[in-house]
């Protein structure tokens, strides 16, 4: 089984709560939604490296399965993009 985890920013959660047809992937734990820390800056591949090198990233994951994990950080505005 996969899991698709995403981390999002304060400017996102409103966009997230809006999707619909996501309760039962989420029941099933096959989607999940954290919430980035205060200040998370990740602008280009140096301070996303950065980030990833940090504990609490990985404390969020530990449990999961990571072979089947795909993460999807998003730190700008979902909106900006057309879906």
């Amino acid at each position: 089984m996969y899991v698709v985890h995403f981390f999002y920013g304060d400017s996102n959660w409103d966009y997230i709560q809006g999707l619909k047809g996501l309760d039962r992937l989420i029941k099933d734990n096959r989607l999940k939604f954290t919430k980035l820390p205060e200040g998370t800056v990740m602008t280009d591949a140096e301070t996303t490296s950065q980030f990833l090198t940090k504990k609490w990233i990985w404390e969020q994951i530990e449990e999961e399965n990571v072979s089947n994990l795909l993460l999807l950080f998003f730190t700008i505005r979902l909106t900006t993009f057309s879906f």
